[in-house]
């Protein structure tokens, strides 16, 4: 298996978004925006016995979907240029490899290993092609799109990303995901 290398964005579409009111809007409305929605997440706690709707909304949260509006909570803060990096819209969610395959083949002096892939692997006999060898370290990232510009993205690594409830599109899809649970949860009590 093989992964995608770092900013590598060109198999997505990023499109540009002058006077999209969630990056060059009213930073105010923003942060109430952000607040309600993470105060959203930490009352659902568990959605165990949750009503179908929060079921839905929580499940939607947390896992959003590229081009969802999101906030990443671990960076509700501007950075050096004055911009916040945290909200926008999720460009992808994926796994990608730690090293570059530069970094994990070249030979490194200073290590008594010689490499990061000899390190890795023990020098163990070589029966894997090193570049997708399955001891090579992975990490799960996000991509976000910050600003009005398609070049506006941050990659976030060892972060949460969740979705901003906004827009009809979601509400829709929550709908129906709480009328499938409902459904659901009707098919299993006349089961019984």
């Amino acid at each position: 298996m093989t992964y995608s290398a770092h900013h590598d964005l060109s198999m997505h579409n990023i499109p540009a978004r002058p006077g999209d009111p969630l990056l060059v809007g009213d930073q105010a409305v923003v942060d109430v925006i952000v607040k309600v929605a993470y105060n959203a997440c930490r009352q659902m706690g568990s959605t165990h016995n949750a009503a179908p709707c929060a079921q839905a909304l929580s499940e939607r949260i947390y896992h959003p979907k590229p081009g969802d509006p999101v906030y990443v909570p671990d960076s509700l803060r501007q950075d050096e240029d004055g911009r916040r990096k945290g909200v926008g819209y999720l460009v992808v969610a994926r796994t990608e490899w730690w090293h570059s395959d530069e970094d994990w083949l070249a030979p490194n002096p200073d290590d008594p290993w010689g490499s990061s892939f000899a390190q890795w692997t023990l020098d163990e006999p070589l029966v894997w092609d090193p570049l997708t060898h399955p001891k090579r370290p992975k990490e799960d990232v996000f991509y976000v799109q910050y600003g009005p510009d398609p070049g506006d993205i941050c990659r976030w690594e060892n972060a949460s990303c969740y979705a901003l409830p906004l827009g009809g599109d979601m509400m829709r899809e929550l709908a129906e995901a709480a009328r499938v649970i409902v459904l659901a949860e009707r098919g299993n009590a006349w089961a019984h």
